[in-house]
């Protein structure tokens, strides 16, 4: 408990805020004290309904709830509360996964697929694996990290800027026709729901990793924009246009629900970046509101999206009826972690960070190398064959973790996964005006969706090889040197 309070402590100390964020500054929120405290008197309502079905997990998520909000409760109290640092993002998402899937799923009645014999031990995990994290988070790794990266602190070309972008933006296209047409063209492509229609056999990560290239091109037209004293006709068009293929074509018509929030929340950090403001209380209420909208639209008609569907089967379609599925069904992420904790390394052995170790053999291509061994956990076709799990689960950060090293490997990935987060909020506390670093540490934190709910490695492959390395070049290609 000791260390526990040390930690938190550091939510506000002199390494980490001593100056003024740029122009904002922080202050005592009493809106954010009175919403964090009323939420977590809800949750305490909705908990008091499973005490007599599950007393063990009712106690764990209290305190699990308790954990999260900790951070914001110390830094509102403070003055030290930045409502777009990194952590902020980080934690709602582990709120959901962790502690409103299980919640929803015993307030229904409906089984989890591995049963209710290791809910206990995978909330004691949850628990531990945030406690990790604030381990690393709040130590100074991330920020000494930061303190040997050079800013992107230079003016650049605004001419060259939009140039560039739709020079990403025309590539990328160009990829996502070439990825069509290895996949038996356009027609059999879109024949499918969710990218399904997708041959990566016949190609390389080269290619079909192309079309990320819009959405490069996509977030520095909206920077372009915003760099401008107003947003006039000419820029909304520019917008409008980038939108089309990396938003429009590869996140919505693709129905890809982590390039959908990345895209929400790398503009809406973006924007108040830019504008040197806060965001509000029901501003940040808005906006999660439009971010769980925008999930539940998109996982309702995802299954209709492809060419053969009819106009009557997407009118018949009810968005509301997916609200209670996208906060918990079965198979879904927790389920995933539920299953884990239950068969590794009773029945699985554990992958022992061999994925981790495996990155840099990623970007050698086959054709040199046709016996590469695969990227991903190898153990994982034989994990949905025990745990009855269907194809397309997504781990989670923590199963993700588990999978490795059990508890072991949550807390050495969950602080390895604080030091990271941090590091993204430090390196923008180095220049927090300059609008380079603003879009880099907005594109970084909007692939938090990935981390957090899918896993590290999946983002990693989200961040890398095309999306952040993108944005660093054409800084590099764009600065005006002295």
């Amino acid at each position: 408990m000791g260390s526990l309070i040390m930690i938190l402590d550091n939510v506000q100390s002199g390494q980490y805020v001593s100056e003024p964020f740029g122009t904002f500054k922080p202050q005592r929120n009493n809106e954010i004290i009175l919403a964090s405290m009323g939420l977590f008197a809800a949750f305490v309502i909705v908990l008091l309904r499973l005490i007599d079905r599950n007393l063990d997990f009712v106690m764990l998520a209290l305190c699990l709830g308790a954990l999260l909000l900790a951070p914001v409760l110390i830094a509102a109290v403070r003055g030290a509360f930045f409502p777009l640092e990194a952590i902020y993002f980080c934690l709602p998402l582990y709120a959901y996964v962790y502690l409103v899937k299980p919640t929803v799923r015993l307030m229904s009645e409906d089984q989890f697929v591995s049963g209710e014999q290791d809910l206990t031990w995978a909330m004691s995990v949850a628990i531990v694996g945030l406690l990790a994290f604030y381990m690393g988070y709040y130590s100074k790794a991330g920020t000494k990290i930061a303190d040997h990266v050079p800013a992107m602190a230079d003016e650049v070309s605004s001419h060259r800027l939009r140039v560039l972008a739709w020079t990403f933006i025309a590539i990328g296209a160009v990829g996502l026709w070439a990825y069509m047409e290895t996949s038996g063209g356009w027609r059999e492509f879109w024949s499918k729901p969710h990218g399904l229609g997708g041959k990566t056999e016949h190609t390389t990560a080269y290619v079909y990793q192309l079309p990320e290239l819009m959405i490069v091109g996509f977030f520095l037209i909206v920077y372009d924009a915003m760099t401008q004293p107003r947003l006039d006709a000419a820029a909304w068009g520019r917008i409008l246009i980038a939108s089309i293929g990396g938003i429009g074509v590869y996140t919505l018509l693709w129905s890809r629900r982590t390039f959908i929030l990345w895209a929400m929340i790398t503009v809406f950090i973006l924007y108040f970046l830019r504008k040197r403001k806060f965001p509000n209380v029901m501003t940040l209420l808005l906006f999660a509101t439009l971010v769980s909208a925008a999930v539940v639209v998109a996982l309702a008609y995802r299954p209709y999206l492809h060419l053969g569907s009819s106009a009557e089967e997407l009118a018949s379609v009810d968005p509301l009826e997916h609200t209670l599925p996208t906060a918990s069904q079965e198979g879904d992420e927790f389920d995933s972690f539920l299953a884990i904790v239950d068969l590794y390394p009773a029945y699985i052995p554990y992958d022992y960070f061999t994925i981790y170790a495996r990155i840099p053999l990623h970007p050698i291509p086959r054709l040199l190398w046709p016996d590469k061994p695969p990227l991903f956990v190898s153990s994982w076709d034989a994990f949905l064959y025990q745990s009855r799990i269907g194809w397309g689960a997504s781990e989670s950060l923590l199963g993700d973790l588990y999978i490795q090293m059990g508890l072991l490997g949550v807390v050495i990935g969950m602080v390895a996964a604080g030091v990271l987060w941090r590091f993204f909020f430090a390196y923008l506390q180095k220049a927090p005006t300059s609008g380079f670093m603003q879009l880099f540490y907005a594109v970084a934190i909007g692939n938090v969706p990935t981390f957090v709910v899918q896993s590290a490695i999946s983002a990693f492959w989200k961040w890398m090889p095309l999306i952040m390395p993108s944005v660093v070049f054409a800084y590099w290609v764009l600065r005006k040197k002295a």
